[in-house]
C-alpha cells in the first residue's frame, strides 16, 4: 500500500468517526434511554479514537457556547448546530446523514478557530467587550466613565469595600468619580493601578501593561514582582510586564499629545520597538497579526500611526523597518523581516 493510500484511508477514518461522534452527540442531547446509552458504551469501547473525538467535539461545543454572538461569523455553525439538533429531536428515531453531521464538526471547528484568532477566550466571556475598530465610552454605576478603544475587554467587581476593574485586554481612558469609602482600581495580569485621582489610559497587551498618566496621581503595585509600588503622577508614563517594572523610574510625556491622538485614533510611538507596536495595532486588527517576537525584538521605529488604518500603519512598518507582509490568508497577516 502506497504512503498516499496509507493517508487517504487514514483521513477517511479520521472523517467517519468525527461523524459518528456527531450523531452520538446529537442523539444523546434528546434523553436518550437506556438501549441508546447501552449502544454508546459499546461504540466507545470499541476503539480508543472515539472517546477522543467525543471529547474533542465537546470542547468545540462548548468554546462556542460561550463565545458572544456579536461575532457575525459564529452564526453560522451556531445555525447549522441548531438546525441539527433540532432536526433530531423532531426525527429521533432517524439518523442524520453522515456529511450533515461532519458538516457541523467542521463549522464549530471552523467558527471556533475564526474567532480565537480575533480574540482570546476570556474576551468572549467578559463582562464589557469592545470591537477592533471601535471607540466607545461607558458611564459605570458610581458614574466613573471609561473610553474604550479596539479589542478590549473588561469585567466588573463592586462591592461595598471597592470598585475593581479588571482589564482583560485593549485601550482604555478612564475618568474615576470620587468615593471615599471606596478606592477605584484596575488590575491586569501585570499590575494593579489605585487612583488618587481622576483621569489617566491604561493599554494592556500580550506582554505588557502601560499607564499614562493625564491628571492627578495613581498608585502602581506589580502583582508579580516584589516590588515597592511607585506613584505616578500627570504627564508620566509607567510600563509593566511579567518582570515588574521596565524603567526604574516613570518618563516623562506630553498629557495632551496623548489625549489628543487617542481622540484622533493615532499610535505615538517614540522609539519602541517594533513589537510593542504589533501587539497594539493587533488590538485594532480584525483578524490576527503574527511574527516572531524575538527576530523584531531589535527594531525600533518613532512614527504616528493611524489604528483605524491598521493596514496603513503595517504598510508604514513595512517600509521604514525593511519588513515583509504576508496577507495571504484571509483576516490573518504574517510579519518578518526581509532577507
Amino acid at each position: 500500500m502506497s504512503q498516499s493510500h496509507s493517508s487517504d484511508k487514514t483521513a477517511e477514518q479520521a472523517q467517519r468517526i468525527a461523524a459518528q461522534a456527531a450523531e452520538w452527540i446529537v442523539r444523546l442531547d434528546d434523553q436518550p434511554d437506556e438501549q441508546t446509552l447501552k449502544a454508546y458504551q459499546t461504540w466507545l469501547a470499541q476503539d480508543p479514537r472515539h472517546a477522543e473525538a467525543i471529547q474533542r467535539l465537546q470542547q468545540l461545543i462548548g468554546s462556542v457556547e460561550q463565545l458572544t454572538v456579536q461575532y457575525e461569523n459564529l452564526q453560522v455553525p451556531k445555525q447549522i448546530l441548531q438546525q441539527a439538533l433540532t432536526s433530531t429531536q423532531q426525527r429521533s428515531t432517524r439518523k442524520l446523514p453522515t456529511k450533515t453531521l461532519f458538516s457541523v464538526v467542521l463549522a464549530i471547528g471552523f467558527g471556533v478557530f475564526g474567532a480565537l484568532q480575533y480574540a482570546p477566550l476570556d474576551y468572549w466571556t467578559a463582562d464589557t467587550r469592545n470591537r477592533s475598530q471601535s471607540w466607545q465610552q461607558h458611564r459605570l454605576s458610581d458614574h466613573t466613565q471609561i473610553q474604550i478603544a479596539g479589542k478590549g475587554a473588561y469585567n466588573l467587581q463592586y462591592n461595598a469595600q471597592q470598585r475593581v476593574v479588571q482589564l482583560l485586554q485593549g485601550a482604555i481612558l478612564v475618568d474615576v468619580a470620587k468615593d471615599a469609602a471606596r478606592p477605584f482600581i484596575i488590575q491586569t495580569e501585570h499590575v494593579q493601578i489605585k487612583a488618587l485621582g481622576t483621569r489617566f489610559m491604561v493599554t494592556h497587551t500580550a506582554d505588557q501593561t502601560v499607564l499614562t498618566m493625564l491628571e492627578s496621581r495613581v498608585e502602581v503595585q506589580s502583582t508579580q514582582q516584589p516590588q515597592a509600588p511607585i506613584v505616578a503622577e500627570a504627564g508620566q508614563q509607567i510600563r509593566i510586564n511579567a518582570a515588574g517594572f521596565v524603567e526604574d523610574h516613570p518618563t516623562s510625556i506630553n498629557p495632551q499629545l496623548f489625549e489628543q491622538a487617542w481622540q484622533q485614533h493615532i499610535l505615538v510611538a517614540n522609539g519602541e520597538s517594533v513589537v510593542e507596536i504589533l501587539d497594539i495595532l493587533a488590538l485594532y486588527y480584525d483578524g490576527k497579526l503574527s511574527f516572531d517576537r524575538t527576530a523584531l525584538a531589535s527594531l525600533k521605529l518613532t512614527a504616528t500611526l493611524p489604528l483605524d488604518r491598521v493596514d496603513e500603519s503595517l504598510e508604514i512598518l513595512a517600509k521604514e523597518l525593511n519588513l515583509k507582509l504576508n496577507n495571504s490568508v484571509p483576516f490573518y497577516i504574517k510579519i518578518s523581516k526581509k532577507p
